[in-house]
C-alpha cells in the first residue's frame, strides 16, 4: 500500500474511533443495587440505572400496551362524546315532534269546531217559512206558513174555502 493511503486510513480510523475510545477511557462503578435486579452506576460525571435485557423488554412491552389502551380510551371519549351528541338531537326531535303533534291535535280540534259551528249555521234550530199561491181551479190567494224546529216542518194551508196542516221533514242529498 503507498504511503497516502495508509495515512488517509490512519485518520480515517482515528476520527471513527476518537469517541469510543473516548468513551473507553470512562471509568464505570456501580454505587448500588436493587432488588428488582438492576444497579445504580456512575459513569463519567453522571449517574444512570443500569437494568438488564428482560426488564428493557419487560419495560418497552408496558410502554406499547399503555399506548394502545390510551388509544382506546381515546378512541371510546371520541364514540362516547359522538353518543352524548346524537342523544341531544334525538331529545330535541323529540320535543320538536311532541309540540308539532300538539299543533296538529289542536288545528284538528279548530277544524272539527268550525264544521261544528257550520252545521249550526246552515241548519237552523227554528225558523218561519211562508207562501203564497192558487189552488186548482180556485184563483182566491192561498196562504202557505209553517215553522220548522231543527228538521221537522209544520206547515199550514189556509184558503177562503179550504184548509189544512202538513207535517214533515228534509233530508239532505248532496
Amino acid at each position: 500500500m503507498r504511503l497516502h493511503k495508509r495515512i488517509g486510513l490512519f485518520l480515517f480510523l482515528i476520527i471513527v474511533c476518537w469517541p469510543v475510545l473516548q468513551f473507553a477511557q470512562e471509568t464505570c462503578q456501580v454505587l448500588s443495587s436493587f432488588e428488582d435486579g438492576s444497579y445504580l452506576v456512575r459513569i463519567g460525571d453522571s449517574n444512570y440505572r443500569a437494568i438488564s435485557e428482560d426488564q428493557m423488554r419487560q419495560i418497552l412491552k408496558i410502554n406499547a400496551d399503555l399506548k394502545t389502551a390510551l388509544l382506546q380510551y381515546e378512541m371510546a371519549d371520541s364514540l362516547l362524546k359522538k353518543y352524548d351528541t346524537t342523544i341531544q338531537l334525538y331529545d330535541t326531535t323529540f320535543s320538536k315532534q311532541k309540540k308539532y303533534i300538539a299543533e296538529l291535535e289542536d288545528v284538528f280540534n279548530g277544524y272539527k269546531q268550525l264544521i261544528n259551528d257550520y252545521k249550526k249555521l246552515t241548519i237552523p234550530t227554528f225558523s218561519v217559512e211562508g207562501g203564497v199561491g192558487v189552488t186548482g181551479s180556485d184563483f182566491d190567494p192561498a196562504v202557505l206558513a209553517g215553522v220548522r224546529y231543527s228538521k221537522i216542518h209544520l206547515w199550514g194551508f189556509f184558503q177562503q174555502k179550504n184548509s189544512g196542516v202538513l207535517i214533515g221533514t228534509h233530508f239532505v242529498l248532496f
